[in-house]
């Protein structure tokens, strides 16, 4: 794959810092558009999505720390270079729903109403970024695969960075990971032609991505935090994402009960 899509000097121009640049920006004039579509003031939706974006990066980096926390305490000085890594992507939604809620109420703005307008430009930033970063980067690679979904990664720069096994086919975790997004993608702006109530959208995207990305992670081979149920291992993206589920699944009832009432 390509990690460093040029070079210009000593300074290297990496594929993943300009794929999520790039899903970034349309994620941000998806929002934008929609919220002119939806009656939302589209400039407080604009700086909003900066916010969200800035603490979606703190959020999945501190998540990192939290996971893997018994390495950086016995080695804190590591913590120095979490920016070099993406982070636990669970730890982006989770502090930018906060981040959410304490700017609309602030501003004033319906809270469900907003972050349905983000959900979809969260489904298409995560189908970008995991295409044109991870996969173009070697990380979040899959676990070793004699199946024809296999892809053999070459590049020495991204084992060095991201431990990514060389010149073995490996399931394409990474691509798996974006095309459950973008089905996500696809039925979350389907469905807001059909809106019933304020929420829908936002906790029906929690919902679809738990399910996608407790699947995929069976299929990956890079080191990651476990949270043991008994008998069952599970990831720790796993584990966030049944919790999410189970309070997106009660919330959508609640909300669709609450409106079904009112009609």
């Amino acid at each position: 794959m390509h990690p460093v899509l040029f070079t210009i000097g000593s300074f290297k121009v990496g594929t993943y810092g300009l794929a999520l640049s790039v899903a970034f920006m349309l994620g941000i004039a998806l929002a934008y558009w929609r919220a002119k579509k939806e009656g939302s003031n589209p400039e407080h939706v604009f700086n909003l999505c900066i916010w969200v974006i800035l603490g979606g990066i703190f959020g999945a980096k501190l998540l990192l720390i939290i996971v893997e926390i018994g390495y950086y305490w016995h080695n804190p000085g590591e913590i120095l270079h979490i920016f070099r890594l993406g982070g636990v992507w669970w730890g982006g939604p989770i502090v930018g729903a906060l981040v959410a809620g304490l700017y609309t109420w602030r501003r004033r703005m319906g809270f469900l109403k907003t972050v349905d307008i983000l959900a979809p430009s969260m489904a298409l930033g995560v189908t970008i970024g995991r295409i044109g970063g991870c996969f173009m980067a070697g990380c979040c690679y899959g676990r070793q695969t004699c199946s024809a979904f296999g892809v053999v990664f070459t590049n020495e720069y991204s084992h060095n960075m991201f431990g990514t096994p060389l010149h073995v086919a490996v399931h394409p975790t990474q691509v798996y990971n974006s095309l459950a997004n973008l089905v996500n993608f696809i039925v979350l702006m389907l469905v807001f032609r059909k809106k019933k109530f304020d929420g829908q959208i936002f906790l029906l995207y929690v919902m679809l991505y738990s399910v996608g990305r407790f699947f995929t992670e069976y299929f990956r081979g890079d080191p990651r935090g476990t949270v043991n149920l008994g008998s069952w291992v599970l990831s720790t993206s796993q584990f966030i994402g049944l919790v999410a589920f189970t309070i997106a699944g009660v919330g959508y009832c609640l909300l669709r009960r609450k409106t079904v009432g009112a009609d």
